[in-house]
């Protein structure tokens, strides 16, 4: 049988390391390939092959350059892609969809809620990539359609909730954490009464909708992964594994993804 291709595409670096632990504790088994090498030829064109990047205007930008992951077995090759932040979500699924010779058997979009409602997120969505795309993205949040190819747009946390990837992150580390998650709730608390007593814009970040369940995953992330971005924790730390795959919202997330590998 020959492999099925799925293309991931999610927000930032947190949202790609998240889905790929997924991937890899999902049924399919799915393992990150760790060199050029061993990535299947279907994705070479979304691989770059110079640096410094150029901008619209061909200008050099001297920035990281954003490379796809890539999870893959005898059956299946997903790449997952960041985009860069909600704004770009359009431009980048085009721009890779266009580079590829073909379109893949399953497309997926991964984003946050934020402080708008799903359908809302969805609907902007689903209008600004079928002006691109002659496929269907779906008429709901969640769904996966038949195509071909396979597609859907996820919005966190679960569809229906405003909210972002750092609820599902709490989610799995009240399991995976059950002494840490308190002590980090108790630092963020009492920093709210700091920040609160104080006109001082040092704390703006903190005080904004998703601010402080930022700061409470970076709390539990800075003690398991001194000094390192949360992605690191997220990939070698326990977030996921059998016991957080259990979560309603965490269980949806990974159903979604499933659905997309699936031939059914």
């Amino acid at each position: 049988m020959p492999r099925r291709f799925i293309y991931l595409l999610v927000e930032g670096p947190q949202d790609v390391a998240f889905v790929g632990q997924l991937l890899r504790a999902g049924a399919h088994n799915l393992r990150k390939a760790s060199k050029p090498g061993d990535v299947d030829a279907f994705w070479t064109r979304l691989i770059p092959t110079t640096y410094p990047p150029t901008n619209e205007s061909g200008e050099e930008e001297f920035k990281p350059i954003p490379v796809p992951e890539f999870y893959q077995n005898a059956t299946h090759s997903v790449a997952v892609e960041a985009a860069g932040g909600l704004n770009r979500v359009h431009t980048a699924v085009e721009d890779s969809l266009k580079s590829l010779k073909r379109l893949p058997d399953g497309v997926g979009i991964v984003v946050d809620a934020d402080e708008a409602a799903p359908i809302e997120v969805f609907k902007k969505l689903k209008l600004d990539i079928e002006k691109y795309r002659r496929f269907s993205i779906g008429e709901l949040p969640g769904g996966v359609v038949g195509g071909p190819p396979k597609a859907g747009i996820y919005v966190l946390p679960d569809n229906a909730n405003r909210g972002t990837l750092e609820d599902l992150l709490m989610d799995c580390g009240g399991v995976a954490y059950p002494v840490l998650k308190p002590l980090a709730q108790s630092y963020v608390d009492a920093v709210t009464g700091a920040a609160s007593a104080t006109s001082s814009m040092d704390y703006k970040e903190f005080n904004k909708p998703a601010g402080r369940k930022k700061s409470l995953v970076g709390a539990m992330g800075s003690i398991l992964k001194p000094g390192r971005a949360i992605q690191n924790t997220i990939r070698d730390d326990a977030w996921i594994g059998p016991a957080t795959m259990r979560p309603p919202r965490i269980r949806s997330l990974s159903d979604f993804i499933e659905s997309l590998l699936s031939t059914q």
